[in-house]
């Protein structure tokens, strides 16, 4: 430890400076910010899942999916958390219509092509 006034090591013991007799005030222990001692928020964004049903199901509700997802981060980043939460359960809903939708549309292709396949 040193001195404040005359800048001279002092054992951490001592009461005074051995040099300049300053009295030696003992500092306290820097506390962490209260953001440094909070857990992080996770939420799952649900981006990889609306990636993947707009490559693979229905591409129009899948983009849609793939933006709510994209802004759970900046929104978890910003502070808010309830608006996250809200972005990643838009984003999961659209990932479940979109897979929906592209289902169904799987089907009726493979239905009506049955249909019309000459006998």
């Amino acid at each position: 430890m040193f001195c404040s006034k005359c800048g001279a090591q002092i054992p951490d013991d001592a009461q005074s400076c051995p040099q300049c007799q300053e009295s030696v005030q003992k500092a306290n222990p820097p506390q962490p910010a209260a953001s440094a001692q909070a857990k992080p928020v996770e939420i799952k964004s649900g981006l990889v899942q609306a990636i993947l049903v707009t490559v693979f199901c229905c591409l129009p509700f899948g983009i849609v999916a793939i933006v709510y997802g994209a802004r759970v981060s900046g929104l978890v980043a910003a502070g808010d958390i309830s608006g996250a939460q809200e972005a990643a359960r838009k984003s999961n809903m659209w990932s479940w219509l979109s897979f929906a939708i592209g289902l169904l549309s799987y089907a009726a292709y493979i239905f009506f092509s049955f249909l019309a396949a000459p006998r």
